[in-house]
């Protein structure tokens, strides 16, 4: 039961003083004798001294306040979800403030491995990680209407930390993510950014920039595109990528295959390079298929793409053979394959490395190209 309120009095006091008019009361005066047994009424007849009131009426009052918190119905407060979390024995990492946080180089090496693995479910794996965006996944959000709008402004105002523009000789532009190695665009945020013990790293097309001992402020300005305020704090390293093999240009690491279809232009790109940054160094063979919006290349998914790849990863005096065939992969845009990694220094490189990329077209064409010796 909930009183009336009125210019602030209490709630009880007028809620009374509505029912009884303590001089002229027909409830007291038609009731008195059934009520005389309880307590004994004042003389209505004379001015009512409030100490006899309040006598008189505090018996009544009680019962009435026990009732009406008796009625007053319960409201439990919703239990609130248990936040999700993550598991840092298993995975050697946790999420925060939308980017993962790795115990150490022991705990990032560990999920680098798992996810070079090319049975890996990437999907699966982000999906199980809430409040997690990768660079990956926000580069394949970008709506069809943003290409559109990116290519005929040729800018990318806005998607500074994810997207990069490169112009080729012909003045066309191809668009990709700032981070095109394929498993360290799935480890980063939309911004570039992931850490490892106390120190923040954010990467860029062609620098590593680290930020030891960093707090969340200092995080907050390695997300910015200006890095100005930083460079004092943080430290800058390039990223490399070389040719597969001394004896080959870099010009030969790569291929494609150009058609046109319903009056647009598509290619078949196939592509090899070693990777080098100080955190990781990578072998990495990509086939992609892509369409031309505006002189703008744009990663387009065809009927089917298949990647094959064949070499050696010479490490000191190790030569370690390799083979590579992803099948046909349907409705791809792109495969990308890791063929060899290491993520201490080390002196990595390959040798007589070649890949065969191929693709049936968005006009029934099958077309490939090679790519490497």
């Amino acid at each position: 039961m909930r009183f009336p309120s009125h210019r602030g009095e209490s709630n009880l006091t007028l809620y009374f003083a509505t029912i009884f008019d303590f001089r002229k009361s027909s409830f007291l005066t038609e009731r008195a004798p059934r009520l005389q047994p309880f307590f004994s009424l004042p003389n209505i007849n004379k001015t009512p001294n409030i100490n006899e009131i309040m006598r008189t009426f505090m018996p009544f009052l009680i019962a009435l306040i026990f009732t009406a918190i008796a009625c007053e119905p319960m409201i439990e407060p919703p239990t609130p979800s248990p936040a999700p979390e993550l598991s840092t024995v298993d995975d050697g990492f946790t999420l925060t403030h939308g980017r993962l946080a790795f115990d150490d180089h022991v705990s990032f090496e560990k999920t680098f491995e798992r996810l070079s693995d090319e049975t890996f479910d990437f999907k699966t794996w982000e999906d199980n990680l809430p409040g997690f965006t990768s660079m990956t996944t926000a580069f394949n959000q970008i709506t069809l209407e943003t290409q559109a709008t990116i290519s005929e402004t040729q800018s990318i105002q806005g998607f500074e930390n994810l997207l990069t523009m490169k112009r080729d000789d012909n003045g066309e532009i191809s668009i990709g993510t700032q981070v095109d190695h394929p498993v360290l665009a799935r480890l980063v945020n939309a911004d570039g950014i992931l850490q490892i013990g106390h120190t923040a790293y954010k990467f860029t097309y062609d620098q590593v920039i680290s930020l030891p001992n960093a707090t969340e402020a200092m995080i907050s300005q390695l997300a910015k595109p200006d890095l100005s305020t930083l460079e004092t704090q943080a430290s800058f390293s390039d990223i490399k990528r070389l040719s597969v093999d001394e004896s080959a240009s870099r010009s030969a690491a790569f291929c494609t295959q150009v058609y046109k279809s319903n009056g647009k232009t598509f290619r078949i790109k196939g592509g090899l390079q070693v990777w080098r940054s100080r955190v990781v160094q990578s072998l990495i063979a990509t086939v992609c298929h892509e369409v031309n919006i505006s002189r703008t290349w744009w990663p387009a998914s065809t009927s089917s793409l298949r990647l094959t790849a064949k070499g050696a990863l010479v490490n000191g005096t190790n030569v370690q053979p390799f083979f590579f065939d992803s099948g046909a992969v349907s409705n791809a845009s792109d495969i990308t394959q890791v063929l060899g990694s290491c993520t201490t220094n080390c002196p990595f490189a390959a040798a007589n490395v070649g890949t065969t990329n191929s693709g049936m077209c968005m006009d029934g064409q099958q077309r490939t190209c090679k790519a490497g010796l």
